[in-house]
């Protein structure tokens, strides 16, 4: 799976403050194949990464994949993509492992939900 969540509890005080930890994984067979020397992540949880904030630069594994983790609030639904940066430029592309869907726009999107099951 390419992407795992956690939840945490959040204040009795503020009720629908629980936050959900997503780990996000580029697998190495994506990464391979648009020969990835590095990734980020961008969606709607970080306005589509206009500002290309290093918060969503992804690490890359021994075994060739690529990972981030972030804290986004739950009871939420987000759309996302890699962006593979390569000797040619950079290539967006959905999760080869998530739901893909056209909410929006007519571009593809990787859709998240942090709702809490």
């Amino acid at each position: 799976m390419s992407v795992t969540k956690k939840f945490t509890k959040g204040s009795k005080k503020e009720p629908g403050s629980e936050k959900c930890r997503v780990t996000f994984r580029l697998s190495k067979e994506l990464a391979s194949n648009h020969q990835a020397q590095k990734a980020r992540l961008a969606g709607t949880f970080n306005d589509w990464d206009k500002e290309h904030d290093n918060k969503y630069a992804m690490k890359v594994l021994k075994d060739g994949s690529f990972s981030v983790t972030i804290t986004l609030p739950a009871h939420q639904d987000y759309l996302f993509k890699y962006v593979i940066e390569n000797t040619n430029g950079e290539i967006w592309v959905v999760d080869d492992d998530e739901s893909v869907e056209k909410r929006f726009t007519d571009f593809e999107n990787s859709y998240l939900s942090t709702a809490i099951e």
